[in-house]
């Protein structure tokens, strides 16, 4: 489901009287680049809005994408209205690509983050989800890897499974690593 029409959705929100100009976040559910948006913008026209605005927005990715739109997040960030939480999950490229198959790679990540570092635009590295005796034993690389590619802050979430989804990761685990001892 494409929201073609979000920019002029949250003109119009942020335009009522009753809006008292709370921070926006990008991304508490969904990316907001997906693989469409290199083509269709949607993000692009939304972060133009919140420059024309001068309204705050938090972004949360998994996608190197977000470096295209460095010219609309340093001016934000100039007025300290933006921060990026950059999400990775290991530094192996091929468990990388087995679990998360359509986002960017490590690699891409990590120039993404000192790309946007040296903008002068703060980047949070978030290791999510961190899956215990899976990519566990890589925190301190990690770690490090980002303070290296100039993040402000780096946090950690453990995978979270609510009700019948544990039983369908642990099955994908079984089957995708059957020699690793993955927990959950």
């Amino acid at each position: 489901i494409v929201k073609r029409d979000a920019s002029k959705l949250l003109r119009d929100w942020i335009s009522r009287p009753k809006w008292k100009g709370e921070r926006l976040a990008l991304s508490g559910i969904t990316d907001p680049y997906q693989p469409i948006e290199a083509k269709l913008k949607i993000t692009r026209q939304i972060l133009q809005l919140l420059v024309q605005t001068h309204h705050c927005v938090t972004m949360i990715t998994k996608n190197a994408l977000v470096a295209r739109d460095i010219d609309l997040l340093s001016e934000l960030a100039t007025q300290n209205l933006t921060g990026i939480a950059l999400s990775i999950t290991t530094l192996d490229s091929e468990l990388a690509r087995s679990m998360e198959p359509r986002t960017s790679s490590p690699e891409a990540r990590l120039r993404t983050v000192k790309q946007l570092s040296e903008a002068g635009i703060p980047v949070h590295v978030n290791l999510a989800p961190i899956i215990p005796g899976l990519t566990e034993h890589e925190i301190p690389q990690l770690v490090q890897a980002a303070a290296d590619h100039g993040a402000t802050s780096v946090g950690m979430q453990l995978v979270r499974l609510p009700g019948a989804v544990t039983e369908v990761f642990s099955a994908w685990l079984e089957n995708k690593f059957p020699d690793r001892q993955a927990k959950i």
